[in-house]
């Protein structure tokens, strides 16, 4: 799979191709596409719609997973100014939403732990350029996430490739080496 990271955007029609795809899925499994997932809508059109977001200290971005022309996750993507005891800034990414196929099953877990594999490494590339972050936090959806998370983050944090990576509660917290 070529996998790719679109920065959702309403005048690029980005947003509007996302809102369409999932759409379609919805309605290829006879669910209602406007009571999908309402919460974590809200949650991502604030990161659209609101100017006051945007500052020197704070960025937000709506982001999606693509393969093709298929979205398979949506996420809001925060970028926070240094916090108590943080080095720089710190990345967060919230309101992990999957897409409907793979929320009702037709694509197995496989495909998920790929997708989340995915996110996890374009999230990284955020950290890297676009979104400089010493830190990146991810909030944890479900607890089959906690799961792939924790073998992860013990993967990961065995290769010695992060500074630290760490739960807190629902929170995977990954510490890059400066």
């Amino acid at each position: 799979m070529a996998f790719r990271i679109v920065n959702l955007n309403q005048n690029d029609g980005s947003w509007k191709s996302f809102r369409e795809n999932w759409e379609q899925q919805c309605e290829q499994l006879d669910e209602n596409p406007d009571s999908y997932a309402p919460d974590a809508f809200s949650a991502i059109r604030t990161c659209l719609e609101t100017p006051v977001m945007q500052s020197s200290d704070r960025k937000s971005q709506a982001v999606s997973l693509v393969d093709s022309d298929e979205q398979h996750m949506v996420a809001a993507v925060l970028h926070w100014h240094p916090a108590p005891g943080v080095k720089g800034h710190i990345l967060k990414v919230r309101q992990l939403t999957v897409c409907p196929r793979l929320d009702f099953g037709e694509l197995d877990e496989d495909f998920y732990a790929d997708v989340l594999v995915e996110l996890t490494s374009r999230v990284y590339k955020l950290s890297e350029n676009e979104l400089p972050a010493t830190e990146i936090r991810f909030h944890l959806r479900s607890p089959a996430d906690k799961v792939y998370f924790a073998a992860f983050g013990k993967k990961i944090d065995g290769e010695n490739v992060f500074e630290q990576v760490k739960h807190h509660g629902a929170w995977l917290h990954i510490v890059k080496r400066t």
